[in-house]
């Protein structure tokens, strides 16, 4: 998963892909639409497609957000799979660059969004946990 969000000061970015090269081809395909700043950017797991290129980001004065069991996983995980890239199919060259950058901001809690619909008045509440990503892995 990939996305951006555009606000008034800056951009918010899902996902940083699979590598240095895919980020800057990201980066690229981002300043067709955009010259805003990234500002932030939240991995949603610690996968190599959803994380290596964070640190292509970070040199961009980007704050890496995750949640505190992914930044951790990312951390125990992340160079054995960097190092072993090819079992994903990935050659060298793809990885080339390639270096890893954790998350600076973490959470681990329970939030709860409340909105109120501007048309009809009515109150929505969601409560949002944030314990585990896609799958159970411990950290």
């Amino acid at each position: 998963m990939q996305g951006s969000l555009s606000a008034k000061k800056g951009l918010l970015l899902l996902d940083t892909l699979t590598s240095a090269k895919e980020a800057q081809r990201f980066i690229s395909d981002i300043r067709k639409v955009s010259d805003k700043p990234v500002r932030y950017v939240i991995n949603t797991h610690y996968h190599l497609d959803h994380s290596f290129g964070n640190a292509e980001f970070e040199k961009m004065g980007a704050i890496i957000i995750s949640h505190d069991t992914n930044k951790k996983n990312l951390q125990n995980n992340g160079e054995t799979t960097l190092k072993n890239a090819g079992a994903y199919g990935l050659s060298e060259s793809d990885m080339e660059g390639t270096k890893l950058a954790y998350p600076s901001l973490t959470f681990y809690r329970q939030d709860v969004y409340n909105h109120r619909r501007p048309k009809s008045g009515t109150d929505i509440s969601r409560s949002f946990t944030y314990e585990w990503e896609h799958h159970r892995i411990s950290a």
